[in-house]
């Protein structure tokens, strides 16, 4: 797939035109496995929400270039209950979750895969688009710990040639746990300034890229079994 491993590294890689051509390869590859799976979850989930419900939803997020609406398969039932998803943690106690099924698809992020779509706007390894609401609560983390690395983390974000990603760093470490909790949101932002800032590379982006749904399936796995 890759012929030759570049020799950039860090920033140099992360925002370099090379990365955009090797997001377009892996899309070209993965499109069809992705296409088979999405129609799997939505055929699967199609009885079991909202009737009328599209099956898809646009999930509004904040991009590097602006607010960008990241197509989602339809998991959740719209709720507009005091409880928000922050405080529920984004796991399975969340009762929007429409069946036992919707969560093992969020598990496996199979209900991100029409994002694929959006390369090379997006890119196959990158800092994960959030939504206003998650992007204040990390913040906010943040900055109860230390008011620079947050700084340095919003600026990466904010950096137009910093593309969001399907996966990345930050995405693979909370996988492994039912509770987005502070310490692990703050160490997560330290690995992705670290990662796009210093460490990034071709090699890097393919060991993530390959290792993501190895790492989406054992911990999913995990967490029904410790449950």
């Amino acid at each position: 797939m890759i012929k030759e491993m570049s020799e950039l590294k860090g920033i140099d890689y992360t925002i370099s035109p090379e990365k955009i051509e090797r997001d377009e390869r892996y899309k070209t590859v993965l499109t069809p496995l992705a296409s088979r799976l999405e129609a799997m979850a939505v055929n699967t989930l199609a009885d079991q929400i909202t009737p009328g419900a599209n099956a898809y939803y646009p999930n509004d997020c904040v991009t590097s270039d602006g607010m960008l609406a990241l197509p989602k398969i339809r998991t959740m039932r719209d709720d507009d209950t005091a409880t928000t998803d922050v405080e529920l943690g984004f796991h399975k106690a969340n009762p929007r979750i429409v069946s036992k099924a919707a969560v093992w698809i969020r598990d496996l992020a199979i209900d991100e895969l029409p994002q694929l779509q959006l390369i090379p706007r997006l890119s196959m390894v990158g800092p994960r688009a959030i939504n206003e609401g998650f992007m204040d609560f990390l913040v906010d983390i943040g900055e109860k710990r230390d008011k620079g690395v947050t700084k340095d983390w919003v600026e990466l974000r904010q950096y137009p040639l910093v593309r969001d990603g399907l996966s990345g760093v930050a995405q693979l470490r909370w996988q492994w746990t039912d509770e987005r909790n502070p310490d692990l949101m703050y160490r997560c932002m330290q690995a992705e300034l670290k990662y796009y800032l210093e460490q990034a590379s071709a090699r890097r982006d393919g060991f993530i890229i390959a290792g993501t749904p190895l790492v989406l399936a054992t911990s999913s796995l995990w967490k029904r079994l410790r449950h």
